[in-house]
């Protein structure tokens, strides 16, 4: 079970990234795109997801699906009072996503993300956000960095349109190199129960 809805983490981000600062002695990692077979599927009633083997899915209805490429990387995310890298073993990927109640008319992914960023008052520090289509989602991408006392690690924040009803929106953490191919391959296999 996911410890906490993902609109917590974002928050918790923006106070964690605008506390650390930039850090010149964390590593430099870099996003990349390295195609990487989803061979599993986790499915939970009409919801489900693909993912590489040997991933842990942790998933609740209401707070949405936490994958990891490890257990051990699961169990050190979702036990983490807010976001941290400290105890997620080197090369990890995390990907936590949420689908939100948000009529179309209520906003674009552009405008929740502008929410977002104002949540702090020194506003989010993330890089500046990227048109994409993740299959049938479309919406932004951001990059996050963080370093300090959050550990050493990189992540994207994704605010996609899932349909005329909800936004999808969503984190993915690594203590490596990112893997923006298999995060986006594994949003877009997202198949969501009907809009309540």
């Amino acid at each position: 079970m996911i410890k906490r809805p993902v609109l917590f983490v974002l928050l918790m981000l923006a106070v964690l990234i605008s506390a650390c600062g930039d850090d010149d002695s964390s590593p430099d990692y870099i996003r990349e795109n390295v195609e990487v077979d989803l061979t599993e599927t986790f499915t939970e009633g009409a919801f489900s997801v693909q993912h590489p083997a040997g991933w842990a899915v942790a998933y609740d209805p209401l707070e949405g699906v936490t994958l990891a490429s490890s257990q051990a990387a699961l169990d050190a995310f979702n036990a983490s009072a807010g976001p941290t890298f400290d105890g997620i073993a080197a090369d990890s990927l995390v990907i936590d996503v949420a689908a939100l109640p948000l009529r179309l008319e209520q906003g674009t992914p552009a405008d929740i993300f502008a929410g977002i960023a104002a949540a702090d008052g020194a506003g989010l520090a993330a890089g500046e956000p990227t048109e994409i289509s993740a299959g049938a989602y479309a919406g932004l991408r951001a990059p996050l960095e963080f370093a300090g006392s959050a550990g050493d690690g990189i992540g994207d924040l994704y605010v996609l349109r899932a349909d005329d009803d909800r936004i999808l929106l969503g984190i993915a953490v690594a203590t490596g190199n990112l893997n923006q191919m298999l995060v986006e391959e594994v949003i877009a296999s997202l198949q969501l129960p009907p809009a309540q």
